[in-house]
């Protein structure tokens, strides 16, 4: 896929791999993550001294910025996606680049990306799990 081509990439309900040995099968991984980066649109920031040392560029539409859905039922992977996530956004692992996502908190609202539940997550409810429901959004932070 080309760079800066896709607007949204959502992971619904992965297998987990709950077992400390299956964890590097698991779809979500700092290379996958890095992937998802370089194919999503970002949204552009200037760095500055401003909110955080970054200021949002001027006429950036956030609409335009590509974004990483992530729904699961398994509280496990879903702290193990925000521990790879914030492995991603520290210099560990962009080469000393700036952060490249960035948490929506909250998410947009699920009827705008997953409005279907599947027997797999209403079979989760009933067994008393529920769903987790994250995003983050690419970006990119340019010099001034």
């Amino acid at each position: 896929l080309p760079s800066n081509s896709i607007s949204a990439i959502l992971v619904t309900f992965p297998d987990p791999f709950p077992k400390e040995d299956g964890k590097q099968w698991r779809l979500i991984q700092v290379q996958t993550v890095l992937e998802f980066h370089r194919i999503l649109r970002k949204q552009t920031f200037t760095a500055g001294t401003e909110c955080g040392g970054i200021v949002k560029s001027s006429g950036v539409d956030d609409t335009g910025a590509g974004i990483f859905f992530l729904a699961t039922d398994h509280d496990g992977y879903d702290q193990w996606t925000r521990e790879v996530m914030d492995q991603v956004n520290h210099k560990q692992h962009n080469n000393h680049q700036s952060p490249k996502f960035r948490l929506l908190d909250p998410c947009p609202s699920r009827l705008e990306w997953l409005p279907a539940i599947s027997t797999y997550e209403k079979r989760g409810w009933d067994e008393g799990r529920s769903t987790n429901l994250s995003c983050w959004m690419a970006m990119e932070i340019v010099p001034l």
